[in-house]
């Protein structure tokens, strides 16, 4: 593919937690782990065009907690750290009658040390950390209609930013095997909003070519065909691109 040639990169690659992803070993040393995401990461930068976003997913592991934040680093001299993103997955909330709501993923774990991990980061990079985003493309209405004209920044819109924590669940599923078989799952919901928060950058709508004769067909647990309103895409895998084969890139392009 060309350089400064693709518009938004999401992905979430391996963790380096140990899961077991078959043919993909995913227990490397922490140096050798950081150095491939340094390796593959340059050649998204090389991809991405000057005004284009980069969306990493990365999570961690109570007993693992720094893993986001080292790739981060390793990250800070190819990209700019322009929003920080949480990708809550469970969430507790009261209300002010004092009702206790609980909607999302749950998933517990026996511990005598650490609670249970309910979020994940995805790290929204680009290359001079000025790329404009569509903040009302993926906002929220007022709970308070009243601030629509106290704010003149509405322009009587009733909607306002959502800020950095995403709520997107796992959809409920009857039969993993059958359903969600990769490892590694997330939910298409959380590409769909990275890709309409980046809307705005581009003028035209846009749509990815065909790489099917660059790269073997991907697993059917990873390919993903979905249209929305601006823009078309779908998630690939890419050996030929010095990427693992267990990283899923998706590519939106022109």
């Amino acid at each position: 593919m060309p350089a400064d040639s693709v518009d938004v990169v999401v992905t979430s690659p391996p963790y380096n937690l140990g899961i077991d992803y078959g043919t993909y070993s995913d227990s490397a040393p922490r140096e050798d782990y950081l150095r491939w995401t340094l390796d593959w990461c340059r050649e998204v930068k090389r991809l991405l065009k000057s005004n284009g976003s980069f969306f990493l997913n990365i999570g961690a592991s109570p007993s693992n907690p720094m893993l986001p934040h080292e790739i981060i680093l390793a990250l800070r001299d190819e990209f700019v750290l322009q929003n920080t993103f949480h990708w809550i997955k469970s969430i507790t909330v009261e209300t002010r009658v004092g009702e206790e709501i609980s909607v999302g993923h749950f998933k517990p774990i026996n511990s005598q040390r650490f609670v249970t991990d309910c979020h994940e980061f995805v790290f929204h990079f680009t290359k001079h950390g000025d790329t404009p985003p569509d903040r009302f493309a993926v906002g929220v209405a007022y709970a308070d209609k009243s601030n629509i004209a106290r704010w003149g920044h509405t322009k009587g819109r009733d909607r306002r930013c959502r800020g950095n924590t995403w709520f997107v669940p796992y959809q409920t599923i009857k039969s993993r095997a059958n359903q969600r078989p990769h490892p590694a799952t997330f939910p298409v919901e959380l590409a769909e909003r990275c890709i309409k928060f980046m809307a705005a950058t581009q003028n035209s709508p846009c749509s990815i070519r065909s790489l099917a004769s660059a790269m073997p067909p991907p697993p059917h647990n990873a390919a993903v065909s979905r249209n929305s309103s601006a823009l078309n895409w779908m998630t690939v895998t890419s050996p030929s691109l010095r990427l693992r084969s267990s990283v899923r890139v998706n590519f939106f392009r022109r």
